[in-house]
């Protein structure tokens, strides 16, 4: 479960790397405190998304 978690993670914070105009717009500017900073945040989002339809038996 932990592993699909994670991939499921990875994959939504990938799409997000992509589709988002001002991580592009960091990485086109070369501003690598800017992109990690929201590479964390697409991180983060993704996780309370997760986590929150997640069912605890």
């Amino acid at each position: 479960m932990e592993l699909k978690v994670s991939e499921a993670v990875s994959r939504q914070v990938e799409l997000w790397k992509r589709i988002d105009s001002y991580y592009q717009k960091a990485v086109l500017s070369g501003d690598t405190e800017k992109m990690l900073g929201l590479e964390k945040c697409f991180v983060y989002m993704a996780r309370e998304a997760v986590f929150g339809s997640m069912v605890y038996i």
